[in-house]
């Protein structure tokens, strides 16, 4: 185990209780290029614990300059979290310099917002998208530069 809520006051759960919550975990002790595996346990009241299927998660080598990660390849990430209410953060990285354009569009392929339509520099970016006064559904969002163009969907939830 590499944390609990003992150890965490931030991993304490919040009992039982009808409100959405949040919890979030940090591996502050990963290597890149390795392979990690993580797993949630629940523990009630009475001191029973419910264990979830382990997630697997795979780090990707960069290259650095100066202690500073510079993108190798474009990369559009899957967004966090998703599904997502009210907001997600939608991360990408670019190798060059260029024009970005990241839309995003509801489930009839109407474009919603526009996050980034600029001359951005080589590196990776993580954007924030506000959907407090959308709908929920299914919702996409989609990289444009001159040489690469990918699009992911995404669920907000209310």
């Amino acid at each position: 185990m590499i944390a609990d809520y003992e150890s965490n006051p931030k991993l304490k759960g919040a009992g039982n209780s009808s409100i959405q919550h949040t919890y979030q975990f940090i591996d502050d002790d990963i290597i890149i290029g390795n392979s990690y595996q993580y797993k949630l346990a629940d523990l009630d009241y009475a001191g029973r614990r419910t264990f979830h299927k382990a997630v697997s998660i795979s780090t990707q080598s960069s290259k650095y300059l100066k202690d500073e990660p510079i993108a190798d390849e474009y990369l559009l990430l899957n967004n966090y979290p998703n599904p997502f209410n009210p907001s997600t953060a939608i991360s990408f990285s670019i190798p060059n310099s260029e024009k970005v354009r990241v839309t995003i569009y509801n489930g009839l392929g109407q474009h919603i917002a526009t996050l980034v339509d600029e001359e951005l520099s080589a590196g990776k970016y993580t954007f924030r998208w506000s959907a407090q006064n959308n709908s929920a559904g299914v919702y996409y969002y989609h990289i444009e530069t001159n040489s690469f163009n990918q699009t992911k969907k995404m669920i907000l939830i209310k």
